[in-house]
């Protein structure tokens, strides 16, 4: 079963777009079916099947890219992924990547791929692992300063917004640009998801929530707009979501600026959909 798998895989990395679509097919069954047997493969066989996932995510074909996302959904959510998926630290290069593929894949406008994406992500993100992660990926920190490796002279500090490096900055955005795509796409159980990734951001102590506030203001009322339409879907889990993001805002000071700036109209719609 290992020889066939590594096949499999082998296939992922392959230039053809049928070869690729056949045997990312193959790995999204395997993982919707049997996600704790493919969690239970040998790492190195783990970090090849990631490997492809990442590529595939990247693809221009859009049934090759749904079918990574699908995939790497159900693996997340699945028993023991805490185990084999996020605690190996080889694997968590695969995993950075891995979500750096999903955002960029949910600024699409085609709602299946933009459904597997999103689902993907806010899978991937869910729970203390996960926000562990997605807080590594907006807030770096410099490393503790010691002597010898012994004693600690400097604790580790956050990087300060104004020498955050490239990736992050351009991860940040990329995020960002993805959720807007999702919150105002017009379909409820997308923008729900959008929404709790949003909600586990707000989670994680500043500054990585003030490096959602510190964008345009411009991006931060859509980010609001959005999720206020949410108030007024039948779907439970959107209007929760948006509950609490838009709590969230209620409680920081910039939060409360940004709720301020709203159009009446959009203030009158924020209020009816909270009634």
């Amino acid at each position: 079963v290992n020889a066939l798998l590594a096949g499999v895989f082998h296939c992922l990395l392959c230039d053809n777009v049928n070869v690729l679509l056949t045997s990312g097919s193959i790995v999204r069954k395997l993982c919707v079916c049997v996600p704790v047997r493919m969690l239970a493969i040998s790492e190195d066989l783990l970090v090849h099947m990631l490997a492809g996932l990442e590529r595939h995510l990247m693809s221009n074909e859009s049934g090759v890219a749904e079918n990574a996302a699908v995939a790497i959904g159900f693996l997340a959510e699945t028993d023991g992924a805490d185990i084999h998926l996020y605690k190996p630290e080889s694997l968590h290069p695969h995993l950075k990547e891995l979500v750096n593929g999903l955002v960029r894949l949910m600024q699409t406008s085609m709602k299946t791929v933009l459904q597997a994406a999103a689902g993907a992500l806010v899978r991937v993100l869910r729970g203390p692992h996960g926000e562990n992660l997605l807080q590594k990926m907006i807030v770096p920190y410099k490393p503790a300063e010691t002597i010898f490796g012994l004693w600690t002279t400097k604790a580790a500090v956050a990087v300060p917004d104004e020498e955050l490096p490239l990736e992050t900055k351009s991860f940040i955005q990329n995020l960002i640009a993805g959720l807007l795509v999702a919150l105002n796409c017009g379909n409820p159980a997308i923008g729900a998801e959008a929404a709790e990734v949003l909600c586990i951001w707000a989670g994680i102590p500043n500054p990585a929530w003030s490096r959602l506030l510190g964008q345009e203001e411009s991006i931060v009322v859509r980010i609001l707009s959005g999720t206020v339409k949410l108030l007024h879907v039948q779907d439970v889990a959107a209007a929760r979501n948006a509950v609490i993001l838009l709590h969230c805002f209620t409680l920081d000071e910039r939060g409360q600026a940004f709720l301020s700036l709203m159009e009446p109209s959009d203030l009158k719609f924020f209020l009816k959909g909270l009634r």
